[in-house]
């Protein structure tokens, strides 16, 4: 007598048997134990009560939707990865999150640990000679704080980030004159150890300052001070960088080489991208609330 399975019980059998058998050099679930493992390019890490060879992620950045997230090899070791939306035969728990991650059960991955939030108690003294004269205009309101939707600036959270990935975030379809752009433009962000390879004082009397990675570039600005107005969350913050920025860099109006690593501290925004340097989204870290230059240097120690 002939036995017919369904459709469903027949994919479910499908869905064990790949589950269950080594990795032999495979891409998804599988007991595999070392890197060698896997095909050319993944990792093996563990997922869930098992293992699994999952994609390294490119430069901090994965394709297809999927998110760089970091998990714990078989020894221990904390790896980056790209997942998609759940891991491959495990549902994602927390527990497998290193150390110098929080678990985002949300979106069942493991994020980089926040640094310290800002703190500002008195404004520092910055050479008020160095003006253009003129102030902003376009979305200026957001560039210094001005705007309604400041208040949703978290300012006691800094979420530690890399040009790749600012860079990989998507132009907006809209760029409102007076509100905030959701989450790009409530978050505070910090970049570490990047290379400032150009600056200028420019016609708006911001400290225009071009960072690298050796593969993306991106703009960072620091305002005039003068031309913040008054209530901005982040003037106390803006004269600090001024400060620092001038200190440094001593920016003139034609665009000045430089080759120096710097640490950054900036609200995210979205510019029309028209600028030396400029990402291809537009996406810029405007304004700048702390900078330190030198590999390794503390943003917050001032």
């Amino acid at each position: 007598m002939r036995r017919t399975l369904s459709l469903g019980a027949l994919a479910a059998m499908i869905f064990m048997a790949a589950c269950q058998q080594p990795a032999n050099n495979s891409s998804g679930c599988g007991d595999c134990l070392k890197d060698s493992d896997c095909k050319a390019g993944d990792i093996c890490v563990q997922v869930g009560t098992s293992s699994g060879c999952l994609p390294a992620c490119e430069n901090g950045s994965c394709e297809g939707g999927e998110t760089c997230t970091v998990k714990l090899d078989n020894e221990g070791a904390p790896r980056e990865v790209c997942v998609g939306p759940q891991d491959p035969c495990a549902a994602f728990t927390c527990s497998s999150c290193p150390a110098g991650t929080t678990c985002n059960q949300a979106a069942q991955r493991c994020d980089p640990n926040a640094s310290d939030g800002l703190s500002c108690t008195a404004p520092a003294a910055y050479n008020t000679s160095t003006s253009s004269g003129r102030c902003g205009v376009y979305r200026w309101s957001v560039k210094t704080g001005t705007d309604p939707d400041a208040v949703n600036v978290d300012l006691s959270h800094v979420q530690v980030t890399t040009i790749a990935n600012l860079v990989a975030i998507p132009a907006p379809s809209y760029r409102p004159s007076n509100g905030r752009i959701s989450p790009l433009e409530d978050t505070v962000y910090e970049i570490k150890d990047v290379q400032l390879t150009q600056d200028a004082l420019e016609a708006d009397s911001d400290f225009h300052m071009v960072v690298s990675d050796g593969s993306n570039t991106m703009i960072t600005e620091v305002p005039f001070p003068g031309c913040v107005g008054t209530g901005s969350p982040f003037a106390c913050y803006i004269t600090h960088a001024r400060a620092a920025a001038e200190n440094q860099l001593h920016p003139t109006t034609s665009f000045t080489t430089a080759s120096v690593t710097a640490t950054i501290v900036g609200v995210g925004f979205s510019d029309d991208p028209h600028a030396r340097g400029a990402a291809p989204s537009g996406v810029e870290l405007h304004p700048v609330l702390a900078i330190c230059f030198g590999q390794g240097c503390n943003p917050f120690s001032d």
